[in-house]
């Protein structure tokens, strides 16, 4: 850097009032020479600094204007080219490229070959198909580019290449003003175009020296020196032998000091930490260094992460990703949104992540965020973009429908409708065969602008880049999508998008990549991510124009030997530019990949020359670097090294444990529930609870009602029975998305029960019984109607999916037919769906629970629902309860199935009381209950009891009642947990755990041993 202010301090004194236009590869890098002039104490006027396409708009604007011409940009230009490969992948005019997919990664490197061709000055008429490896290759690639040139003549827009020849023709014929001077940096790129502009411009343009190099012959993209001006003075530290990297026979005598670093990392994070460890460690001034980073890496990201945990300051050049601001969270949860066919999940956790602007209530105050996705939730919406509506307007109809229901929860859910319509409104249904690309950029812009929020101004900046890049790609033709397309193209069109890119500022570290890096003056540098695929890149050709082709097209054309020594030559010119101390490293390890990671052959050569040694290899090199920088490292980056450093400081690990729980008290709660639990003796953490039987035992709690399930529940495990009815932990009620299924085994079972209801009662409506006649074709009529009603409630994934199941719901109710028409002993259906203890709900049954007797006045409420009672006989009935699942665990009852197979017997008594207090029959008499399995798993099997001991259900319940009257609220040792909603509560190996207490608890655990005895 210091060379290159000398140069420009000599030519600005020497042409002190001229005209002095500097050509800089950005207006960023251009602010810091001019900055860092003056800082040097400079004096300098009349020095401009210009990027050449700034320049060349400059001189041919005027120009272009009279001609209508406007430019066409990146975006545009994908876009562009992303129609002209559709149209003739469609139109079937491709053969060599007929089996690309147009996706994002196809256009791009079909738009950078497009782009080389232009940049070197070459035309569709300049291309030959003999030029390329395949003749259909050399044509198509001809007719895209021919395409692309009508495009843009069509359209009157002009293109890079365009905006290069039109100045370069305007600056030919204006008169060259000899006071007016052209200077750019020596080691600048340019392509063919940018080069005849140049020269167009001047004869004698000012070439500014950088970074010197040694013994490395000039890229051929670089202007040419006319005398290449001898090495500066000798040098007096290793960083200033820079300049001999390439040519170490040659280079000066190593320096023994510590100007030229290097170090490994486990992973970019660790290596990002130790930079601010060495800069804590030396006390260097954040604004004195700066970070050297590859080109589009994580390395920004990472510091910003880093940055918001410590508390200090950086800015960047590259600037972050659109991730990081709401706008750019907004844009990509939208867009799996809209892939994943609008699940109400992905909206809500748009809304409960506070991103989104919602609607006003009455009081003109915006509406919860939570509360907005409650409703959503309780509206049952699952996924579709057609349902939404719909359901909240059911929703509507269900709150009217329960007068106690506060008026001001239906007007917040008339907001919620009218803005979910108004979002809806602006995107694409997935139900068109094609998406118009045009409506769905249009969309989505409006979207951001009208509900993303923005609480900054790097929001802002995000929200207006991602806006204006949808609205350049709106105005163009429109591209038909299919939805995968759509979705892949969107995410493409915000992956290079960065938002607050800066100079260096006053107390800031700096991150510049490799590119535009050492222009800002400081004195510490660190240059970052040096592993193998960083320097001199990858060695893979362009998949498009390959470097056999190109070399036969033109010698302006770069091919890959190119790019990997202009990569080098560029690094080598970086090192030698910096001043005081350069510090370089690389990621030994990659985090993600599990596997070791190398350093750049540049790395390597580093090493050489701070050894002064040409001979030595890779492993002298890793054998020098030491042990890989990680988590702990001397000096505490972040509480995560305050913490590893405290514990493991000296190499080995301390017991923390006491910190921890002083810390954090529910750390301290959590150990000692789980050091009880893998206790001897029987705690709280194990079930054992301290209780009001009056509130949880229905035996003393007349207010409570219990039901089948419920009590069965107690039998299983008495510890899922506190979480779920004590405590009332509850599972998530939400529809989730399963591509691969419609309803779960729940669903399937109530809506089999609904259809078989609805049959049942039409044959007794109409007196007809099953075996009369066929019936398949009503009872699918039935099914039809039902599965209608519960398509609604929740769709299924697609119409393959549901179809599927709706044949294996058909399959089901054939072998209900079968298995009524087999069997021996004819029945008279009489009630179906018989509810008690619902008020509202009784339908076929009462509206009040059913009062069990367990002993001399002692009693409990039963409510439930009743699938079928059939008559047998005068005075005797038979209940049944209809289960869709497998018949297997059922197998082994003979009355009671040890408590867990219960509800056969309490719904024969409830049955009896029900037909009693309907005046059915006085002495009804149940004598036959069980349940039937009319599906295919079920194989239309009924698993029936006959007249079982009454006494000794009584005596059971007695038994069960006793965990709700004691708190003995335990794991039942032989539990089957793999099905269980609470297993994460209870942990793994609870089973052992129990069974090794039981062997010391031998009283609360006696209820378990007792129920063994009511098979």
């Amino acid at each position: 850097m210091k060379n290159l202010l000398n140069v420009l301090d000599r030519f600005c004194k020497g042409h002190l009032l001229d005209e002095k236009i500097f050509i800089v590869p950005s207006y960023q890098t251009g602010h810091q020479i001019g900055e860092d002039l003056a800082k040097s104490g400079s004096s300098w006027i009349n020095l401009q600094f210009v990027t050449l396409p700034s320049l060349a708009m400059e001189i041919a604007g005027m120009e272009l204007q009279s001609l209508g011409l406007q430019q066409i940009s990146g975006t545009a230009t994908r876009v562009l080219i992303n129609h002209i490969f559709r149209e003739l992948k469609e139109g079937s005019e491709l053969v060599y490229y007929r089996d690309l997919e147009a996706q994002s990664g196809i256009i791009d490197a079909i738009s950078r070959s497009i782009r080389d061709l232009k940049a070197a000055g070459i035309k569709s008429t300049n291309l030959k198909v003999d030029q390329f490896i395949d003749k259909d290759k050399g044509r198509e690639t001809q007719l895209i580019l021919k395409r692309y040139e009508e495009e843009l003549e069509a359209g009157k827009f002009f293109d890079t290449a365009m905006l290069y020849k039109t100045a370069a023709d305007v600056a030919k014929k204006s008169t060259s003003n000899p006071e007016r001077h052209y200077l750019c940096l020596q080691d600048q790129i340019f392509s063919k175009i940018e080069r005849d502009f140049l020269e167009s411009l001047t004869e004698d343009l000012i070439l500014v020296p950088h970074g010197e190099v040694v013994g490395m012959a000039r890229p051929r993209r670089m202007i040419k020196i006319k005398e290449k001006e001898p090495v500066g003075a000798k040098p007096t530290t290793n960083l200033k032998r820079a300049p001999w990297l390439f040519a170490l026979k040659d280079a000066p005598v190593p320096f023994k000091d510590n100007t030229l670093q290097m170090f490994q990392a486990i992973g970019p994070t660790n290596e990002c930490r130790e930079v601010i460890r060495r800069i804590i460690i030396e006390k260097i001034p954040f604004d004195q260094v700066e970070i050297i980073h590859p080109g589009g890496s994580n390395y920004p990201s990472i510091f910003f992460v880093l940055s918001e945990k410590m508390g200090f300051q950086f800015s960047s050049s590259e600037g972050l990703p659109l991730n990081f601001t709401v706008p750019g969270k907004v844009f990509s949860g939208i867009i799996d949104w809209m892939e994943n066919d609008y699940p109400v999940s992905d909206l809500c956790r748009l809304l409960e992540s506070e991103y989104l602007k919602t609607p006003k209530d009455e009081e003109g105050k915006s509406l919860s965020s939570l509360k907005i996705s409650r409703t959503l939730k309780e509206a049952k919406i699952g996924w579709g973009k057609d349902r939404y509506i719909h359901r909240l307007e059911v929703l509507c109809r269900e709150k009217k429908a329960k007068t106690e229901e506060n008026a001001d929860s239906l007007k917040d859910i008339y907001k919620i409708k009218g803005w979910i319509k108004s979002v809806l409104d602006l995107f694409p249904s997935w139900e068109e065969e094609k998406i118009d690309s045009k409506d769905l950029c249009i969309g989505i812009s409006s979207f951001l602008k009208k509900y993303s929020r923005v609480r900054d101004g790097r929001d802002g900046d995000a929200l207006g880049r991602i806006t204006s890049r949808l609205d350049e790609a709106s105005s163009f033709k429109a591209i038909p999508f299919s939805k995968d397309e759509a979705v892949e193209w969107l995410r493409s069109t915000a992956d290079d998008l960065r938002i607050g890119s800066s100079g260096p500022m006053p107390g800031f570290l700096f991150l510049t990549s490799y590119r535009e890096g050492g222009f800002s003056g400081r004195e510490y540098s660190f240059i970052v991510g040096l592993d193998q695929g960083a320097v001199p890149g990858s060695r893979l050709p362009d998949p498009i124009l390959l470097d056999e082709e190109r070399e036969s097209i033109s010698k302006d054309l770069n091919v890959t030997s190119d790019r990997l020594r202009e990569n080098l030559y560029l690094m080598t010119a970086l090192l030698s530019s910096l001043s005081g101390q350069a510090v370089l490293s690389f990621s030994s390890y990659d985090v993600f990949e599990e596997r070791p990671s190398f350093p750049s052959s540049f790395l390597l050569q580093v090493y050489r020359l701070i050894e002064g040694d040409v001979e030595l290899d890779y492993s002298a090199l890793m054998g020098s670097l030491g042990k890989s920088s990680g988590f702990v490292g001397g000096v505490e980056v972040d509480e995560t090294d305050w913490w590893l450093d405290f514990i493991a400081g000296d190499g080995q690990f301390k017991d923390a444990k006491k910190s921890v729980k002083d810390l954090y008290p529910f750390i301290s709660n959590g150990d000692l529930a789980r050091s009880k639990r893998a206790g001897p003796d029987l705690s709280t953490y194990d079930g054992l609870v301290m209780i009001s039987e009056e509130e949880c035992n229905p035996l003393k709690n007349s207010a409570l009602s219990m039901s089948a399930s419920r009590i069965e529940k107690l039998a299983r495990c008495p510890y899922g029975y506190f979480l779920r009815y004590v405590l009332e932990v509850l599972p998530p009620d939400e529809i989730v998305v399963d591509k691969a299924a419609w309803l779960d085994g729940l669903e399937r079972g109530s809506l089999l029960h609904d259809v078989l209801c609805v049959f049942m009662k039409g044959l007794r409506e109409r007196g007809e019984s099953l075996g009369e006649k066929a019936f398949g074709e009503e009872i699918r009529r039935v099914a039809e109607k039902v599965m209608e009603t519960y398509r609604e409630e929740n769709p299924p994934p697609s119409e393959a999916v549901f179809e599927r199941e709706r044949r294996e719901i058909f399959g089901a109710l054939d072998v209900f037919l079968k298995a009524e028409e087999k069997r021996e002993e004819k029945v008279e259906p009489l009630l179906f769906e018989v509810n008690f203890g619902f008020e509202g709900e009784e339908g076929e049954g009462i509206s009040e629970s059913v009062i069990l007797e367990v002993g001399p006045g002692i009693s409990f409420r039963l409510k439930g629902k009743i699938d079928r009672v059939d008559r047998k006989g005068r005075g005797s009935y038979r209940v049944i309860d209809y289960k869709t699942g497998s018949y297997k665990s059922y197998e082994s009852i003979k009355a009671f199935g040890k408590g867990k197979y219960l509800q056969h017997a309490l719904y024969a008594e409830a049955a009896e009381k029900i037909l009693k207090e309907k005046k059915i029959d006085e002495a009804a008499r149940v004598t036959v209950t069980g349940y039937s399995f009319p599906t295919g798993r079920g194989d239309g099997r009924e698993i029936l009891i006959e007249n079982f001991d009454r006494a000794r259900l009584k005596e059971l319940l007695l038994n069960l009642f006793v965990f709700l009257e004691k708190g003995y609220f335990l794991v039942n040792p032989k539990a089957s947990c793999d099905f269980c909603d609470y297993g994460v509560v209870c942990g793994k190996g609870v089973i052992n755990r129990t069974k090794e207490k039981k062997e010391t608890n031998t009283e609360q655990f006696g209820v378990f041993d007792r129920l063994e005895e009511f098979e």
